[in-house]
């Protein structure tokens, strides 16, 4: 069986909102109660996959509500690798923060050759905050992560497929029927023994990672106290608004 998730708020490039958060955990909660393994495509409209945190809601947020905020989050993206199904990231435009961390927690990821993929946290005074931090180091090396996470600067599909950071790049027309034909071929494949692979891998691999999700979890909301997080964010949106009615 093969299942589409697709974030549709083209019109804030699919941000992740409360209730977009909302939706995600109630598709997933829906997931959970299959009695067989599934494949999963998960995907974006529009332009973007998805633009990360919805900061517009950011702004207004008391460290507390931005902890609860980012523990939502990461709770949905930590439920991608526990769920015994396979989750196929179709990353049809830019994946930024947020919908980094969406991508990096599913179990395949193909990219659209005109995808890219940024961490702008730092600017806003932030980290981020749905494992993020931990699961890109792991995927791609502390080295490049740092780069990543300390100059914001957008990478291409291209970049994005040589450091691992995606599985595959595949020419943007093709993206979904790609994706498609890989959910399918699992119809020849043991979908079970596939699943037993996420197990076993995830065992190995993410016991560090969700203990630092306590620690990013912390580090998240104190970022909210110091008070330069949400004067950094609403400068940003007072820009973007003005650079709108232009």
């Amino acid at each position: 069986m093969i299942y589409t998730i697709t974030l549709n708020r083209p019109e804030k490039r699919n941000a992740l909102s409360p209730e977009l958060l909302t939706e995600l955990r109630e598709a997933l909660k829906s997931l959970g109660k299959l009695k067989t393994p599934a494949a999963v495509i998960i995907t974006g409209t529009g332009a973007a996959f998805s633009a990360g945190a919805d900061l517009s809601r950011l702004a207004d947020m008391t460290p507390e509500q931005a902890r609860t905020y980012t523990d939502g989050l990461r709770n949905i993206v930590l439920s991608l690798r526990d769920l015994p199904h396979i989750f196929i990231a179709a990353v049809n435009g830019f994946a930024v923060g947020g919908g980094c961390e969406l991508m990096m927690n599913c179990d395949y990821s193909l990219a659209s050759d005109q995808a890219s993929f940024a961490f702008p946290e730092l600017q806003f005074g932030l980290l981020p905050g749905a494992t993020g931090t931990a699961a890109l180091a792991s995927l791609i090396g502390p080295v490049r992560a740092r780069k990543m996470l300390l100059d914001g600067e957008f990478i291409s599909a291209d970049v994005a497929g040589r450091i691992g950071l995606v599985s595959k790049v595949v020419p943007h027309a093709e993206l979904m029927a790609r994706a498609e034909a890989f959910a399918q071929s699992f119809s020849v494949r043991s979908l079970s023994a596939a699943v037993q692979i996420k197990s076993v891998i995830e065992t190995s691999q993410t016991r560090g990672i969700k203990e630092a999700c306590a620690a990013e979890s912390e580090a998240f909301r104190e970022c909210f106290r110091a008070g330069d997080t949400t004067l950094a964010i609403k400068t940003y949106l007072a820009k973007t608004k003005k650079h709108n009615q232009k």
